[in-house]
């Protein structure tokens, strides 16, 4: 399974809709129900994101437990000629893709085709993205056009190829200060933006510091890089 995935060219810059047929017809020979979520980026390029469940019920908008994997692979070296092709070399796999993120992938498909899909619990599936290495866009894109609710996930990110729990996310905000222009000679007439953002700084790294005195700070942090 991994040499034909493998064998699909997936940089986040081409389509993914190969591997999505790819994959949808292993799972709909093995009992699986697959919908495809399309849209086309900001280059129009063709994609899609990817839910299968298991047996012949409709896709619940509540999922217990989720698989989820990126299908995307970053761009490969233009002399490399084999990045398509798996090659086993002193115990190892090497190709595009080969660990991050096909070779997840592979194993999702693997214990697929172990199971009997009927004896597999409702609400469970498998999701598959786009564009997860240039932004996780394929997510926010697949949130955006269903209600999903996802009450545990495993997601296949391969780093030092041992399990974590609870990865790392990220918050972004953008904060706007505005000051008060003055002249040189009459400063207390003014209000300084800079001094006012300097002074907001201070306070966030105070409350972070507070909260790891009291205790407040999830030990999970630091345990898993």
């Amino acid at each position: 399974m991994l040499h034909e995935l493998v064998a699909i060219p997936t940089p986040s810059s081409v389509s993914n809709l190969p591997l999505l047929r790819w994959v949808a017809s292993f799972l709909e020979a093995r009992g699986w129900r697959v919908e495809l979520f399309p849209y086309e980026d900001e280059s129009k390029v063709a994609k899609a994101n990817l839910i299968a469940w298991p047996g012949a019920s409709v896709l619940s908008e509540q999922i217990d437990l989720a698989f989820v994997c990126h299908t995307d692979t970053v761009p490969y070296a233009a002399d490399w000629p084999g990045a398509l092709v798996l090659d086993e070399r002193e115990g190892q796999l090497h190709g595009c893709g080969s660990c991050d993120v096909k070779g997840a992938l592979a194993c999702f498909l693997a214990a697929v085709s172990s199971v009997d899909s009927e004896a597999i619990r409702p609400k469970v599936a498998l999701i598959l993205t786009a564009d997860e290495e240039i932004g996780c866009k394929g997510m926010e894109r697949l949130l955006k056009m269903t209600q999903l609710r996802i009450g545990s996930a495993i997601v296949s990110e391969p780093t030092s190829l041992r399990p974590g729990i609870a990865g790392k996310g990220y918050g972004l905000a953008r904060i706007s200060i505005q000051g008060r222009e003055a002249h040189s000679a009459f400063p207390q007439r003014g209000v300084s933006a800079i001094s006012v953002a300097a002074r907001l700084i201070v306070k966030i790294e105070d409350a972070f510091a507070i909260r790891g005195r009291q205790g407040l700070a999830d030990p999970l942090f630091d345990r898993f890089g």
